[in-house]
């Protein structure tokens, strides 16, 4: 015989072991199922999501409050950025001063996307809270 059919003789042979071997269960017939522990986790999920939708107000507030809190600090290294970078500029020859303009463009652009995103937060905010409350 050749390898191949020596291989799906073993084959059907293991498969048909498999198929018919005896299929034993160890479970107590007297015991029943206890639901408790099921029902006091989905009474703990409504509990959530009930906590969750009278708490959608308060936390849109809450991410206003930390993105204000964000806001003054990104204004507050704006403004140290530009006053370093201006005295910078103002006592630098003129080759580095060039390399500065550089820098100030990089900044006012991390301005604009700050003060943008923080505008585009508070339109979104606006309209939401109108549409949900």
């Amino acid at each position: 015989m050749n390898m191949k059919k020596v291989r799906k003789v073993i084959l059907t042979i293991l498969f048909i072991l498999v198929l018919f071997s005896s299929n034993y269960t160890f479970a107590d017939e007297t015991t029943s199922l206890d639901f408790t522990k099921a029902d006091s986790f989905l009474e703990l999920g409504r509990k959530k999501q009930a906590i969750a939708e009278g708490d959608l107000n308060t936390i849109g507030s809450e991410f206003s409050s930390i993105g204000k809190v964000l806001i003054y600090i990104g204004a507050g290294i704006l403004v140290g950025g530009m006053g370093y970078i201006g005295i910078m500029y103002m006592t630098s020859p003129p080759e580095r001063q060039g390399k500065l303009k550089q820098q100030l463009i990089g900044l006012v652009v991390s301005g604009v996307v700050i003060f943008g995103a923080y505008a585009i937060w508070s339109v979104l905010i606006n309209i939401l809270s109108g549409t949900i409350g």
